[in-house]
């Protein structure tokens, strides 16, 4: 006999939570069954009101086990289960499955995935793993080397994303020779990801749908388990997620999404922000409500915001609207370059945090990770606690720490650590069994590692091949030391290029490498401000800074001022925002030429304009360092353009001495 679920929340109790709402947030909180899309702007308390909608279907008798909640991570869905939890009581949500797409269908396929030839303890590869793989298929198959294997890891997730499979690849993404080949290497990796019996992360929706669409046992099963399906962040949704949420929801068809296409900033992920704008039409009838009253921020930071996007082609849905007090114009300060940008915003919290504000009151945002490092070194010379969010800080990244570490041995050959993290780096056939005879020798003989290198022929443990390499790199190193000279920006791009270092990761280009290339850059930049700024400083010196910088770990505490990209401010508030960088071909991207591209990078200004409570600065520069040496001038951003006069308060720092 089958027991009911009781009910731990009343009606009378859900009535006290809905008078809390307004009336859209109440009228989306009380939409149980349907198709419903909730345009939720920014800070519309979206959270609160999906709360109190689960905690009124509870207490319309619905159970939590009928729910599936999809959240983009795993934090995200802890947050949303707590905050459930505290309003209806830990025992009235225990059945309710709220997760990730991806932790979604590893339950589903652990149960079903046999139907594909799957075992249920199917491993689950990372990038790293996958990368493994296709360089394993390279060699198998001989693929010529100019296709490297992060462009096949890329192709792949494309076609996932879109659940194509390879046959339909060879069909039809196989117009070039180029495609040609990554269909084939992309076939070859789904037979032997079979026979390893694993998955990557596309597989698992991928292979969720076509479960779904293809059998019915598995469709049924999961179609009746789940009446009710909810979608957070509908905006970032991949076809394929889009197609799983399909055909979880019917043939019920209780799907309830949220999301704002405003805020729709992950094309490069995927993300298709027409599953959105076209949901009434895959649904007609479908009911649209908009949260748009922004309880977050100012009247004229909501304005901006909804300036900014109307220049947007695609408009859906009502403005932001805002009952908080007009606030402060937004500042918009001109100076002469990054470093003279980043003292002015340091001056600026100086200021404010002796007026009362905490550094945690701050965020500083950016449209490339490597764009912190001015602010890193700064903050660190004048003792503000800083942290880097949704990143490592620009002076931890591994790609920094190795061209230190070049650097450290060109100046001290006796620098074990600097000398071992560069042995086989890159891969010379140095490997980890050569380097502990290496060290074991230096140990024994109460040598360098450096003078246990030049002593390989004395190291019987070590291969012949491997002292071959091994006398090559002292030849490299050598060969590098002569090439120093006064000039610090010089040499240190000698070191990155004649070391093979920037080749290392421009061979295989991806959107990882890419971004270490650019933070390799962005070191430069840093050595020739340097250089600019301290004439007559030796590589010892610059060394010397660098460890200080590396070494301050005050960003640790959490009354810190808050570096972050964009992107990685998404869902984040703050009562100070400060946004660098506005410049064009920085912000938007110069890689942004196309409209729809455009488009994109004014839905991460709306963002970034969105994520201040009271106070916001946006500043830019008369010129920027260049990576190569030199200053290149600059243009305002256009989104800087785009706002009125009325609500701005413009600054010119440019011409200023210090």
């Amino acid at each position: 006999m089958a027991i009911e679920q009781q009910n731990v929340i009343s009606m009378h109790q859900v009535q006290a939570l809905l008078n809390e709402l307004n009336p859209m947030q109440r009228q989306a909180a009380e939409a149980l069954y349907g198709p419903v899309l909730v345009l939720a702007g920014a800070g519309s308390g979206k959270t609160k009101t999906l709360t109190y909608r689960i905690a009124n279907m509870l207490a319309h008798g619905i159970p939590s086990s009928d729910m599936f909640v999809a959240t983009f991570t795993n934090k995200a869905a802890r947050e949303m289960k707590e905050r459930i939890a505290k309003a209806v009581g830990e025992e009235n949500v225990k059945g309710l499955w709220m997760g990730t797409f991806h932790s979604l269908c590893v339950r589903i396929l652990r149960r079903h995935g046999h139907y594909l030839g799957y075992d249920s303890s199917f491993s689950i590869y990372d990038t790293s793993d996958s990368l493994n793989m296709i360089e394993r298929i390279y060699k198998i198959m001989k693929i010529d080397e100019k296709y490297k294997p992060g462009l096949a890891l890329y192709y792949m997730d494309n076609a996932k994303n879109n659940l194509a499979l390879p046959d339909w690849c060879m069909l039809h993404m196989a117009q070039t020779p180029q495609d040609e080949v990554m269909a084939i290497v992309y076939d070859n990796y789904q037979r032997m990801m079979k026979e390893a019996n694993a998955m990557d992360f596309g597989d698992l929706i991928m292979n969720v749908v076509y479960l779904m669409e293809t059998n019915q046992t598995v469709r049924d099963y999961w179609q009746n388990k789940f009446k009710f399906v909810y979608s957070d962040e509908y905006q970032d949704s991949n076809h394929a997620q889009f197609r799983l949420l399909l055909n979880l929801a019917f043939p019920h068809n209780n799907l309830f999404v949220v999301g704002d296409h405003r805020q729709s900033i992950y094309k490069f992920r995927g993300a298709d922000v027409r599953n959105i704008l076209q949901f009434e039409i895959q649904y007609p009838g479908a009911q649209l409500i908009n949260l748009n009253q922004n309880y977050r921020s100012t009247q004229v930071i909501v304005h901006a915001g909804n300036v900014i996007h109307r220049n947007n082609s695609v408009q859906k849905g009502e403005e932001l609207f805002t009952e908080a007090e007009t606030g402060q114009k937004i500042v918009i300060a001109k100076n002469e370059n990054e470093t003279k940008e980043a003292a002015f915003i340091a001056y600026m919290i100086q200021k404010k945090v002796k007026e009362g504000r905490k550094y945690s009151d701050f965020a500083i945002l950016y449209r490339a990770n490597s764009q912190s490092a001015p602010f890193e070194q700064l903050f660190m010379h004048n003792m503000i606690p800083y942290k880097v969010v949704g990143g490592t800080g620009f002076f931890q990244r591994e790609e920094i720490k190795d061209v230190v570490a070049y650097l450290r041995v060109m100046h001290n050959r006796k620098d074990d650590s600097a000398l071992l993290r560069i042995l086989n780096k890159p891969a010379r056939g140095i490997g980890d069994t050569s380097q502990n005879h290496i060290t074991a020798y230096a140990d024994t003989q109460k040598v360098s590692v450096y003078r246990a290198l030049k002593a390989v022929d004395s190291i019987p443990e070590i291969k012949k091949a491997a002292a071959t390499k091994i006398k090559d790199f002292l030849d490299l190193i050598e060969k590098l030391h002569e090439r120093q000279t006064g000039d610090i920006l010089k040499f240190v791009r000698t070191v990155v290029e004649m070391s093979g270092y920037w080749n290392m990761w421009a061979s295989k280009p991806n959107k990882e490498h890419e971004e270490r290339l650019q933070n390799i850059e962005e070191f430069f930049r840093l050595v020739e401000r340097y250089k600019t700024e301290n004439e007559g400083k030796t590589l010892a010196d610059f060394l010397q800074e660098i460890s200080l910088l590396m070494d301050f770990e005050d960003g640790k505490a959490d009354n810190a001022v808050r570096l972050m990209s964009m992107h990685a401010s998404k869902g984040l508030e703050f009562p100070v925002v400060f946004i660098s960088g506005c410049v064009e071909g920085v912000f938007p991207s110069w890689r942004s030429q196309e409209q729809e591209d455009l488009e994109e990078e004014r839905r991460l200004a709306y963002v970034g304009i969105t994520r201040a409570e009271k106070e916001l600065f946006m500043t830019h520069t008369e010129k920027r360092t260049h990576f190569r040496g030199g200053m290149q001038a600059c243009e305002p951003s256009r989104f800087l353009n785009e706002l009125p006069q009325e609500i701005v308060q413009n600054i010119d720092l440019s011409a200023k001495k210090s």
